[in-house]
């Protein structure tokens, strides 16, 4: 049946039928896409959250136990009084 064969009516509440079933389909469209946007959004945001705690918890920990790196004698510098200071020294800093 031809688009010209319908009657005017008819011809209307067709048209009218597929502009409801496009744009129903274009809301869904849109929500699905909305969704999968917020679970990237999610997905980047509690990346960002974990290395900012991953961050804080070493942070913290460093503050609590700061461990300075100082300069170790060489082994042909390395007699037994200086070795001792140097492991003095590195007790006191840790």
């Amino acid at each position: 049946m031809d688009a010209s064969e319908i009657p005017k009516s008819q011809k209307v509440m067709f048209l009218d039928k597929d502009s409801e079933t496009n744009a129903t389909t274009s809301m869904m469209t849109a929500m699905m896409e909305d969704t999968q946007d917020n679970r990237n959004v999610t997905e980047v945001a509690l990346a960002l959250v974990e290395d900012a705690i991953a961050v804080a918890v070493e942070f913290v920990e460093e503050a609590r136990n700061p461990i300075k790196n100082i300069k170790w004698i060489t082994h042909g510098e390395f007699t037994v009084e200086k070795g001792r200071k140097q492991i003095e020294k590195f007790v006191l800093v840790s």
